[in-house]
């Protein structure tokens, strides 16, 4: 009568051992989180991927879940649901989207992915600020004026030496002066003649022979007595 409880006894301890090893995984976690693109022009698509495990619903056996939940917020105003999603992002900027996973009690994981959403494929701006006021900046003729110009693109970000930048692109300074000069380095300095006074356009050109790009930006500068 007493050999039916031997295989009970077993079963049991089965699933306690079993349910043991599992008991780590009581919190829901991601094995996988991925995008398509980390950085783009606006308007960027954008496939969001994640694939997660645990939870309180898992089953000692299987190691199946019967339900987690998956939320995306892109941190533009949108949000979303599920494993495999899709999002545009239509504004330029930063965006840490933000991924969640939780089982019915709550507990789960989050994490970030970093994706960054530029206006242009290669963004110029020179310094001193050429935003369009006029002028941009003043000097007294004789005074030396140093210019630089910052690029930002996927594949290349701000550098803070010239190294990079010569390496990557080809610079043209046109000075607005009477000597008509012309500078080939990103960031020269210049004196402009008592013969300068008055407003003075500095046209910038900047070449990269990797992609085929061209872009110009403008520093209006007057130049005083």
């Amino acid at each position: 009568m007493r050999k039916p409880l031997v295989p009970v006894l077993l079963a049991v301890l089965g699933v306690l051992v079993v349910a043991g090893c599992n008991s780590e995984n009581l919190v829901p976690y991601f094995a996988r989180v991925d995008s398509s693109e980390e950085c783009g022009v606006a308007p960027l698509p954008v496939q969001f991927a994640a694939r997660a495990s645990g939870g309180d619903d898992l089953d000692a056996f299987t190691g199946a879940n019967a339900y987690l939940d998956i939320f995306w917020d892109f941190r533009d105003g949108d949000t979303a649901n599920g494993s495999l999603v899709y999002h545009t992002f239509d504004t330029p900027g930063h965006y840490d989207v933000m991924v969640t996973v939780s089982d019915k009690d709550g507990e789960g994981e989050t994490v970030y992915l970093p994706v960054e959403v530029l206006a242009d494929s290669l963004t110029v701006v020179t310094a001193p600020d050429g935003n369009g006021a006029e002028p941009d900046t003043t000097v007294a003729s004789g005074q030396s004026l140093p210019f630089t110009v910052f690029a930002s693109a996927c594949d290349f970000q701000a550098e803070t030496d010239d190294a990079g930048y010569e390496l990557r692109f080809v610079f043209t300074w046109l000075m607005d002066d009477v000597a008509q000069s012309v500078y080939r380095v990103r960031s020269p300095s210049h004196a402009f003649a008592l013969a300068d006074t008055g407003l003075r356009h500095v046209v910038l050109t900047i070449l990269d022979p990797q992609r085929s790009l061209t872009r110009r930006d403008t520093v209006t500068v007057l130049v005083t007595p």
